[in-house]
């Protein structure tokens, strides 16, 4: 439900800022960060949610990459600009704008990224 609404913050562009995003996979991804959150945002807008290093692409990212790379013939791309949400910089005030119900249950949402970075953390819900 989170990326959903980010998704829907980057349309109304209440969420994130247009910047280069790596078009190789996050070594974190094969970690349990990875496994816990899955590797593709369900969306074909092109777009990246870094989760504390953990780059998170939607599938119109992967698509728009294929699009680039058949048009620089025989390059290599490495990255793209497309707009990234930093989950650090999420601010409840913002979610709010996009969906009032995320609000609630963000703080549990946030410790189970906190954990499954596998950070050592006191935040507490």
């Amino acid at each position: 439900r989170f990326e959903a609404v980010v998704v829907q913050g980057v349309r109304r562009q209440l969420l994130g800022a247009v910047k280069p995003v790596p078009v190789m996979p996050c070594k974190l991804q094969k970690q349990k960060i990875g496994r816990v959150l899955g590797d593709e945002i369900d969306t074909e807008e092109a777009l990246a949610i870094d989760y504390y290093g953990y780059v998170k692409k939607s599938r119109g990212f992967k698509r728009l990459v294929q699009e680039v790379g058949e048009n620089q013939k025989g390059k290599q791309v490495k990255m793209i600009e497309v707009p990234i949400v930093h989950f650090n910089s999420v601010r409840l005030e913002m979610l709010a704008k996009v969906a009032l119900d995320v609000v609630a249950d963000f703080g549990k949402f946030k410790k189970a990224v906190l954990d499954a970075r596998e950070f050592n953390h006191n935040y507490k819900v």
